[in-house]
């Protein structure tokens, strides 16, 4: 989206049975980890982000609808209020690095996701109802596999400059169709 919201919290309402965790992975970290000059090479370059459609490989522009967000983000964010650097891209939603070749694009990602996935930059949340956890959102990538057989509810709430709707326009009247189908008389 233009604005990404700055904090996301999950509150687990209900879980039970075989469910997958959420995967969480600092870009404080994964910044922190870069080769100096890596560092230097990244600072300043520019990535297009993607509406996150797919849930088995990256997203990409060509997999985009009409209607679809798409924005221009720095490569390196810095968090609000402690101005430090993070790795701002993820697996899920970053089509590419604008300016670089496709071949060079790709390869510099597949460098920074080998730090930003690295095991030892990833936590694994395996929820249990009542579990509530709070994250920067700009500054940590989060996001699941497949839910598994069990019963897995989450509430979402995220915190940023902008509603959903300023950010979704479009959803607005997805939704608001859907709420106002009839239904078949019984």
């Amino acid at each position: 989206v233009p604005a990404p919201y700055w904090v996301g919290a999950l509150y687990a309402v209900e879980t039970s049975g075989d469910i997958s965790p959420t995967r969480f992975a600092s870009g404080l970290r994964a910044y922190g980890r870069l080769p100096q000059a890596l560092r230097a090479r990244i600072d300043g370059l520019n990535t297009l982000q993607v509406k996150s459609r797919e849930r088995e490989r990256r997203n990409r522009l060509t997999d985009m609808v009409p209607g679809d967000n798409c924005a221009v983000q720095a490569l390196v964010g810095r968090q609000r209020g402690t101005d430090r650097p993070y790795l701002f891209a993820g697996e899920w939603h970053t089509d590419c690095v604008i300016g670089l070749s496709a071949a060079d694009s790709e390869k510099l990602l597949a460098e920074l996701f080998s730090y930003q996935y690295a095991a030892e930059n990833i936590y694994d949340h395996y929820w249990k109802t009542g579990d509530l956890v709070v994250w920067d959102n700009c500054a940590v990538q989060h996001a699941r596999k497949a839910s598994g057989a069990g019963t897995r509810t989450l509430q979402r709430v995220s915190a940023g400059p902008f509603a959903y709707w300023d950010q979704y326009p479009l959803d607005r009247g997805s939704l608001e169709k859907l709420a106002t189908v009839e239904k078949p008389a019984a």
